[in-house]
């Protein structure tokens, strides 16, 4: 049972489809407990490659390039 579980959280994670049950993972599709678990490391997955460089002080040239940007495409828009 742990294999099974650390594949699909891995397969889930990585956003990869992959199931070893014959049908998927269709039999648990009244099962919201994992329905939520495997949709949830989906998006972490997905999300975790685009933060991971974002410590720091590369987050807040991030965040001030986005404010800068903000600020253009508003004072343009007033025109």
């Amino acid at each position: 049972a742990a294999w099974l579980a650390t594949f699909h959280a891995v397969s889930a994670f990585c956003n990869a489809g992959f199931a070893l049950f014959p049908g998927n993972l269709t039999p648990f599709a009244d099962d919201f407990g994992v329905q939520a678990v495997i949709g949830a490391l989906i998006v972490l997955g997905g999300l975790t490659i685009a933060a991971l460089p974002w410590t720091g002080e590369e987050l807040e040239e991030t965040a001030d390039a986005f404010a800068s940007l903000w600020a253009s495409v508003r004072s343009w828009w007033s025109r």
